[in-house]
């Protein structure tokens, strides 16, 4: 299994249950962390990698878990290609827009040495859903969307409805979206 890094947990999670885990992470301090924190585990191992460029060089995998990993990112189109090449099963979790239109990509420009889910190089993506979804089913997958609020949080929406007006937030949530893709 594959997975952006972030601290490791969700890595480490499976990890603890017998699965080989990559993490990739593209701050050092993180990368730094989560390989303390889990040291325990001989089967989990976060990197320190440019999410900006191609990794489908690592191989394959089973499944790969993309948790908020676009957010950080400008160059949506590399992660998600290398993530569609290193496995069949990819589990996608993201900020997005408000648009229905599948070109849409809104570019925030944030610090990049704010928190651990700011932009790894200043400029993160909030492409709409449709854009995720045309690009995953362009490249031979199906996909189950997760739009439920049984995911909802006090500062996360997951269950918004489209208004089309490219906005980031509503109210105080944000706009994410959650999908299982598989070829």
């Amino acid at each position: 299994m594959k997975r952006a890094g972030g601290l490791g947990d969700i890595g480490a999670f499976f990890a603890e249950l017998g699965a080989k885990v990559i993490s990739l992470e593209g701050r050092v301090s993180n990368r730094n962390f989560a390989n303390l924190k889990y040291r325990h585990l001989k089967n989990f191992t976060s990197v320190d990698y440019d999410l900006e460029m191609d990794f489908s060089h690592l191989g394959r995998f089973d499944l790969i878990i993309n948790f908020g990993c676009l957010e950080v990112v400008k160059n949506i189109d590399t992660l998600m290609k290398s993530c569609a090449a290193l496995s069949d099963n990819v589990v996608l979790e993201s900020l997005v827009c408000d648009s229905e239109n599948p070109e849409k990509v809104v570019y925030v420009k944030e610090p990049s040495g704010g928190s651990i889910d700011s932009p790894i190089h200043s400029i993160g993506a909030r492409p709409s859903p449709f854009y995720i979804e045309k690009y995953f089913i362009e490249n031979g997958f199906s996909f189950v969307r997760h739009f439920d609020g049984n995911l909802n949080t006090q500062w996360v929406k997951y269950d918004w409805s489209h208004k089309n007006d490219n906005r980031l937030i509503d109210h105080q949530y944000q706009l994410r979206r959650f999908w299982q893709f598989k070829k």
